[in-house]
Order: C-alpha cells, then structure tokens, then sequence
C-alpha cells in the first residue's frame, strides 16, 4: 500500500505528464520526489489551508501576477491588502450530490439557443476526458458532426464532435486541468474557432 501511495502522492492529477509541485511541502519545488512517511510527516505538520487547492499546481507567478494593483484594477476587483486571490478556495462548498441536475440546465439553455463548448484536457485525472465525454454523449442530443480530431498547423491538437442544438464537445491533446493553463496556443485556437464557429 505504501508503494502504491509513494507514486500517486507525487503523481500531477491535474495534469498527469508534469511534475508534481506540492503546495504544502514547498521543498518540493526544489525536491519533487521523497518517502510516503514524509508526505504524511507533510500533511500533519502543515495541513492545507484551502481543501480545494490544486495540489501539484506551481501558483507561485499566478499568485504574484493577481497581485498586481493593475491587474486587479482591470478585473475591478477589491485592492489585494483587502483580500488575497487564490485559484482555488472553499469559499464555494461543492457537494457531491448537487440539488440540481446539470444536464437539465445545459439542455434548457441548449433549447433556448445558446451555444456551448464543453472540453477536456485529454492529461486531466481530476475530470477525466472519458468522464466528460461519457456525460455529454449521455444527454443524447442528435449528432452534428461525429468525433474527428481538430488540427493546429497540420498537428492533431484534440478530437471534437459536435450536437444539435448548438453543443461542441472537444479535447485538446496533452493538456491537463486547466487548459489555457497547460496548453495555451491550442486554448486560443479552440475557443476562437468556437466563437467564429469554425470547429
């Protein structure tokens, strides 16, 4: 058991092909492997304040950047001395079993002729693509345009599959949780092509 937990404690959930940087054992920064006795040595000694922090992310340049009086002027938002920005907060309480069911939103903003684009970077454990894939095929709306892949400068950059009335699924190859995050070229490229309804 122990074996197993020395892998997936260092193993990037968000984004399965980068290194693991945890936020709460900042020697891992510099360090990224050690002992599963000193990851649990971590967890006791300086639990995460936020239970929805990203655990391998490296925040530290998003930290700085959201910090910058410009940035949250842009933004309008409170002064940083007021409040300090995360990317991730319990702020919002998830629960597993939401009183609302999703789908019935998305279809009813589907039929009132909105357009969606719902992707998935194809490196994500957190929301796996299959998991993302499986509940946009489940809605069961007519098919547009069947599962074909979508290129970058003559490189497959995903797969996309588009359905009536107006919903475009799509998956950006190699990129984690946070697409524009990991894969920022094929981001822009997805969305604006979503905009200009190009995909």
């Amino acid at each position: 058991m122990l074996a197993a937990w020395d892998v997936f404690y260092w193993l990037n959930k968000y984004d399965i092909i980068t290194e693991c940087h945890r936020q709460d054992d900042p020697s891992s920064l510099v360090e990224p492997r050690r002992s599963s006795a000193h990851a649990a040595e971590v967890r006791r000694a300086r639990p995460a304040a936020l239970g929805h922090t990203v655990a391998c992310g490296d925040r530290r340049l998003s930290l700085q950047w959201m910090a910058l009086p410009e940035v949250r002027a842009a933004l309008h938002a409170v002064p940083a001395d007021l409040v300090e920005w995360q990317p991730c907060s319990d702020v919002l309480h998830y629960k597993e079993h939401a009183p609302i069911y999703m789908v019935n939103v998305h279809r009813k903003l589907l039929d009132a002729g909105l357009r969606a684009l719902i992707y998935s970077g194809d490196h994500d454990m957190i929301v796996p693509f299959t998991s993302t894939r499986a509940w946009v095929y489940g809605m069961e709306l007519e098919m547009e345009a069947p599962y074909a892949a979508w290129m970058v400068d003559r490189q497959v950059a995903g797969f996309v599959a588009k359905f009536r009335p107006g919903l475009t699924f799509a998956t950006v190859k190699g990129a984690g949780h946070m697409v524009p995050s990991s894969n920022p070229r094929e981001a822009l490229e997805l969305i604006s092509r979503f905009l200009r309804n190009e995909l």
